[in-house]
């Protein structure tokens, strides 16, 4: 018995840029979306006194969408994986800047998330997690840690059972899971010499292993 393969094909791709400066746009021509900017923390302005109220929780998030229809599927077989990647360019920076508070310790932290999430009709039937840190600055002040994206990165494999009797969609979830304390930011490519930020989610192709 062979081995049997379907490609899974983009329909959408959404994400969201917390309200912080600047944002995220759709890059036709690489087929990904490109970012600027950065998340910063609470001002000093902001601050609470002497209490602890300067951190902030933020997400950056990308989902892609993609499809395989009842009359694409594959002639054969039965359980399938799925090894979908993420392409990357540019550079995560975190800053820390000084203490807003006599309890702060101030940092910045940004973690990448990717969910790869299979549904059968609408119901969920497999998913798989892979988490890594990117950058982040140890407690004290005026740090600055950066991490350069690596060409891509897969999403850890999923094994499921292709029914043939509904569609399928497999959708990718990617975010840049990010902690601010105190003065700190985290910036996406925003000096001169970086290259963009770029996210882009190909197609690939689902094979047969039994």
């Amino acid at each position: 018995m062979g081995t049997f393969s379907a490609e899974m094909w983009w329909g959408r791709t959404g994400w969201s840029w917390p309200a912080s400066r600047r944002g995220g746009r759709w890059n036709s021509v690489r087929g990904g979306v490109d970012f600027t900017g950065f998340q910063t923390g609470r001002t000093r302005s902001e601050s609470c006194g002497a209490f602890d109220c300067s951190s902030v929780r933020r997400e950056i998030r990308i989902l892609s969408q993609f499809f395989l229809n009842m009359g694409r599927m594959p002639i054969g077989g039965r359980t399938f994986l799925s090894s979908p990647r993420v392409f990357f360019s540019g550079t995560v920076r975190a800053t820390t800047g000084g203490s807003l508070t006599i309890f702060d310790d101030p940092q910045a932290i940004c973690d990448l998330e990717l969910r790869q999430t299979i549904l059968r009709g609408g119901t969920l039937i497999q998913n798989s997690l892979y988490s890594e840190r990117l950058a982040a600055t140890p407690e004290s002040t005026h740090e600055s840690r950066s991490h350069v994206m690596p060409a891509n990165i897969p999403f850890r494999t999923a094994t499921f059972e292709l029914d043939r009797g509904f569609n399928l969609e497999i959708d990718l979830d990617i975010r840049f899971k990010i902690y601010l304390e105190g003065e700190a930011h985290v910036g996406l490519s925003t000096r001169a010499d970086d290259l963009p930020f770029i996210v882009m989610t190909p197609q690939w192709s689902i094979f047969s292993v039994d």
